[in-house]
């Protein structure tokens, strides 16, 4: 009978295989999180590390031009 059978192991589809990945970024991105990152530009500039957030910005304002997201225009008066 059917109840009476070994029960088989269950595996998890291959198409979850990267499961521990994604846990491993999940938890990655919470430690980045919660670390303290400025909250302005401001704060960006005058902390210990601006000369690398200004390398950062310079490198994803070169990004959303080269892949033409969008264009820098002149601020409106006012």
């Amino acid at each position: 009978m059917a109840r009476d059978r070994e029960k088989r192991t269950i595996k998890p589809p291959k198409r979850y295989g990267h499961a521990d990945l994604i846990a491993y970024a999940l938890i990655v991105g919470k430690e980045i999180e919660d670390q303290d990152e400025p909250q302005s530009y401001d704060e960006a500039i005058s902390s210990k590390d601006n000369s690398k957030w200004i390398e950062a910005m310079e490198e994803e304002m070169g990004s959303l031009e080269k892949n033409q997201t969008w264009t820098r225009v002149d601020c409106p008066k006012g």
